[in-house]
């Protein structure tokens, strides 16, 4: 027999509804989040209780999902199990050797996750490191978490990888103990402030990516380094001061919107593309971002965060001839490379216009202008 228990709770930014729903061996809890002042209009997430052992065939299936948290224990992913949700990345124990090749859309990114060492003193999985203990799980069902400096009597110095990822948290309070947040340590969930205590000196990647309700984070000034993506999809956080003491920024640790203050080490720069982008029609072009430096990016527009001065840009036209009917289709693609010396605050624009005659003859120009006028321009020939 199936119960069901729903209650709502309005806060003053989103609306969150938990729905417990109870069934042999499988433990849900979903949260709906309504998001004001972005795209983003609706957010479920499901977090599945430990000792789930199997996720069955179209369990989630059509459910507008954006998050879900597989704990460690499933060993099996059925039939279309996660197919047709809003999800792009998901956290795959080490214990599932079974997915169905159906389980999730194609755009999805795997990740595939070790169980941490460690033993468990209550909802936490805690293991030795050298300077105290690394907190490497959480089990608990509280949303509100405030993360004690000490456990079993040894002092909490470090937060794990994933460690509260993906456990749909509203808020966490971080012992001022602690000196490393690491790698997705509490990505994937619905926290709305975060205070990062004096005395951490590294935020790793992903850290607190897609924290989509994220709008006011606060740094300390012991902070060394902020890793790939560590605030990365937290559309919410609008602006955030970057103390002096930071050595390390990575060119994608914020999202596009979010505006730097303070340390002017960095600079932020927006790279705009526009281009005809017209796959299906004749004739058309795109252009894409490849990378920055040594650093891969492929995506259309960004925001990146640099060291003043030069840098080199890659580049990829993509140029598409067809017959107006689909019938046949000619690509032809150029990587271009340039240098431009990037200076604080600056926008670019990487466009392409193009001029043809269907199945004859194109040119396409490529050009990139920041706020002084154009930086580099090239000419594109193509005779069919």
């Amino acid at each position: 027999m199936k119960t069901e228990i729903k209650r709502s709770i309005i806060l003053s930014c989103c609306i969150i509804a938990f729905v417990f729903t109870g069934c042999v061996g499988l433990g849900r809890i979903a949260a709906y989040y309504k998001v004001p002042n972005t795209d983003y209009k609706l957010w479920e997430a499901k977090v599945y209780k430990e000792g789930t052992k199997k996720i069955g065939n179209r369990d989630c299936y059509y459910k507008e999902l954006w998050m879900v948290s597989i704990p460690h224990g499933v060993t099996e992913i059925g039939k279309q199990a996660f197919a047709k949700n809003k999800l792009f990345r998901v956290h795959i124990p080490e214990s599932c050797t079974k997915i169905a090749p159906d389980a999730f859309d194609k755009r999805v990114t795997l990740v595939y996750m070790k169980d941490m060492p460690g033993e468990y003193v209550g909802n936490y999985k805690i293991h030795p490191n050298e300077t105290g203990i690394t907190i490497t799980n959480f089990i608990g069902k509280e949303k509100n978490v405030v993360i004690p400096a000490q456990i079993d009597g040894k002092t909490v110095t470090q937060i794990g990888s994933n460690a509260f990822a993906g456990k749909a948290l509203l808020s966490v309070v971080i012992p001022d103990t602690v000196t490393v947040i690491d790698n997705g340590a509490f990505e994937y969930n619905f926290i709305r402030n975060v205070d990062i205590p004096q005395g951490v000196t590294k935020i790793a990647n992903v850290a607190f990516y897609n924290n989509v309700v994220l709008s006011t984070v606060k740094l300390p000034n012991t902070l060394l380094e902020i890793n790939d993506g560590s605030f990365w999809g937290c559309v919410r956080l609008k602006n955030i001061t970057i103390p002096d003491s930071v050595v390390t920024l990575h060119k994608e640790a914020f999202s596009a919107d979010t505006l730097l203050k303070g340390n002017r080490k960095f600079i932020q720069a927006s790279l705009v593309l526009q281009g005809g982008a017209e796959y299906f029609s004749a004739p058309g072009t795109s252009v894409q971002l490849l990378r920055i430096d040594d650093y891969n990016i492929n995506r259309f527009n960004t925001t990146v965060y640099l060291l003043p001065g030069k840098h080199t840009v890659w580049f990829e036209i993509m140029i598409v001839n067809d017959d107006g009917y689909h019938a046949r289709q000619e690509f032809r693609t150029d990587v271009i490379s340039c240098e431009i010396d990037f200076q604080p605050g600056e926008k670019y624009i990487i466009a392409t216009n193009l001029s043809a005659n269907l199945l004859s003859y194109k040119r396409v120009e490529t050009t990139i202008t920041g706020p002084k006028g154009i930086v580099f321009s090239k000419t594109h020939e193509s005779n069919w």
